[in-house]
């Protein structure tokens, strides 16, 4: 058992070590950081579920597979979006 708190111990540590360096790599663009929110919202989310599914308990495994999941789905949905507006908002400009 202590092998998976350390598992997730090292998890949560290379997460939050992705975010803050996710967050450096943001404030060196013009954008405010409001603005990548939504991302770092997934990554978390994602993470979250990572560690739920380590963790051992099936019910927990169940939770896990659920973050995983809606964050990557959430992911390629805002991606979709992003596409189809910027290709409504590069026609309209011609």
């Amino acid at each position: 058992m202590d092998v998976v708190y350390a598992g997730i111990a090292v998890i949560i540590l290379v997460l939050m070590m992705l975010c803050a360096v996710f967050t450096l790599w943001i404030r060196t663009f013009t954008r405010r950081l409001s603005f990548y929110v939504p991302i770092l919202l997934a990554l978390l989310l994602f993470g979250a579920g990572f560690v739920l599914r380590i963790s051992g308990a099936q019910p927990m495994i169940d939770l896990g597979f659920f973050c995983t999941e809606s964050a990557a789905l959430f992911l390629t949905a805002l991606f979709v979006a992003a596409l189809v507006l910027g290709q409504q908002h590069y026609w309209e400009l011609r």
